[in-house]
């Protein structure tokens, strides 16, 4: 085999990196042939040529590898009434766009520092039943502020689009733990293989400015190599990954991860061949 990734044709040593996660086992052989001879680059090379051999042989690689699918519980919520969390609105904001939102000042007060000091500091927003907000859709923000007060996720949106903008405006107005809890959120329901390319994506970008975020796209690549889906949809989510801006950045973190994990998966394939002979 190492003859032939050295000496033979770009064509045979595809159809070899291949087929290596599908017939060998043996950590220090993989690591050898995957790494020491680039059969792992030549088997993301194929992603763009061969996807559909390429993601399978790939698929295999992470589950031989003990590659954990990352999503926790989905929570669901059966006992709150979501009208009932809903105050009086007395305060409005308007966005960029014009448009309006309305929402309850002492809630906001009472759940946001940011808007505590807006509100009863000594800035002219105090003094106003309508406030300027930049940088924000109204869908973000009317979901944003039912939850400040009183979360739950029955009150947070079903698009990703909008739960990505609501965990980076979190932020925004120094909310930590409600940033955590619908990041959660995102990664446990909102990602699927039909919004994978986007949460990467998103996950690419903001994660260099944003701590929390910076762990997303490795948890999308570990979510769409082993997570129980037809194999269609694994390459439809792989093939919109790698015609977004971010293509390179995912076979670098598919390669950490594989050798990372050769490095466990080696001290617990010589412990079960231990287990064998004794």
């Amino acid at each position: 085999i190492t003859y032939r990734l050295t000496t033979s044709s770009e064509t045979v040593k595809t159809n070899i990196s291949l087929v290596l996660p599908l017939v060998i086992e043996q950590p220090n052989l993989l690591t050898t042939l995957l790494f020491g001879h680039h059969a792992l680059q030549i088997l993301l090379n194929a992603l763009r040529t061969r996807t559909e051999d390429a993601v399978a042989s790939l698929h295999n690689l992470f589950t031989t590898l003990g590659v954990m699918n990352p999503q926790g519980n989905v929570q669901v919520c059966s006992h709150c009434d979501v009208s009932s969390m809903r105050m009086e609105s007395n305060i409005s904001f308007q966005l960029d766009d014009g448009s309006i939102v309305h929402a309850n000042r002492e809630s906001l007060s009472h759940g946001c520092p940011m808007f505590e000091a807006m509100f009863r500091g000594g800035f002219i927003e105090s003094q106003q039943a309508t406030v300027q907000i930049t940088d924000i859709s109204s869908s973000c923000l009317s979901h944003l502020t039912r939850v400040i007060d009183q979360y739950c996720v029955c009150s947070l949106p079903k698009d990703h689009t909008t739960l990505l903008e609501m965990v980076t405006a979190s932020d925004r107005f120094l909310l930590p733990e409600l940033t955590s809890k619908i990041l959660s959120n995102v990664m446990s329901t909102a990602l699927s293989y039909a919004t994978t390319a986007d949460i990467f994506e998103w996950g690419v970008s903001t994660g260099q400015n944003l701590s929390i975020a910076e762990n997303v796209p490795s948890q999308v690549v570990r979510y769409i190599m082993v997570a129980e889906m037809p194999a269609a949809f694994r390459v439809h989510a792989i093939k919109g990954i790698l015609e977004g801006k971010s293509s390179d950045e995912f076979c670098h973190i598919a390669t950490d991860i594989i050798r990372s994990c050769l490095q466990s998966y080696s001290k617990t394939y010589k412990f079960s061949c231990h287990r064998m002979y004794y």
